[in-house]
C-alpha cells in the first residue's frame, strides 16, 4: 500500500492513514500525552508509509503556559518517533492545509469549515459514528484533512 500519514499532535489529536490510489481511510486517535509508541511503531510497519505530514506546533491564544508545554513535549516526542522511523515528514501550518482544503467553503468557524470539507471529499466516512465526542471527532477530522493535502501534494 501506498499511503501518506496525517497527523494532528493537538490535546485530541489524530493519526489517519490515507491510501494514495483510492480513498481508502484508516483512522487512529491518541490523546495528548498517552501516544503509545509501540503502536505507531506496528502502524508504521504495517502500512509502511512513503511520507508523513504533521501539522506544525505552535501556541495558541488564551493557552496557559501549562497546557503549552505539554504540547510542546508531546509534539517532540512525535516528531523523535517519526525521524526514528526514518520516513520522510513535512511540518506543514494550519493555514497550509486549511487554505487548500476549505476553498469553496463559506463560514468563519475553522472547525465547522474541516467538517464540511471531510463531508465533500469522503461522503460515505460519518465522523458522528467513528468519534462520539466532538473534540476526538475534531481531531480525526484535521488529521484526515492534512493526509488529503498531503496525498494531493504526491499526486
Amino acid at each position: 500500500m501506498s499511503c501518506i500519514l496525517g497527523i494532528d499532535p493537538g490535546k485530541s489529536g489524530a493519526v489517519c492513514v490515507l491510501d494514495n490510489s483510492d480513498n481508502e481511510v484508516s483512522l487512529h486517535f491518541w490523546p495528548l500525552g498517552d501516544f503509545d509508541f509501540w503502536h505507531f511503531h506496528e502502524m508504521i510497519k504495517d502500512y509502511r508509509p512513503k511520507h508523513i505530514f504533521i501539522e506544525k506546533a505552535q501556541s495558541m491564544p488564551k493557552q496557559g503556559i501549562a497546557s503549552t508545554f505539554s504540547y510542546g513535549m508531546n509534539f517532540g516526542k512525535i516528531i523523535g518517533w517519526i525521524e526514528a522511523t526514518e520516513i520522510p515528514f513535512t511540518m506543514i501550518t494550519p493555514r497550509e492545509w486549511t487554505k487548500e482544503l476549505h476553498r469553496g467553503i463559506v463560514g468563519v468557524d475553522p472547525k465547522a469549515k474541516s467538517a464540511e470539507a471531510v463531508q465533500r471529499l469522503f461522503p460515505v466516512l460519518d465522523m458522528n459514528k467513528i468519534a462520539k465526542t466532538k473534540p476526538i471527532r475534531s481531531g480525526m477530522i484535521d488529521a484526515l484533512l492534512i493526509a488529503e493535502y498531503g496525498r494531493r501534494i504526491f499526486k
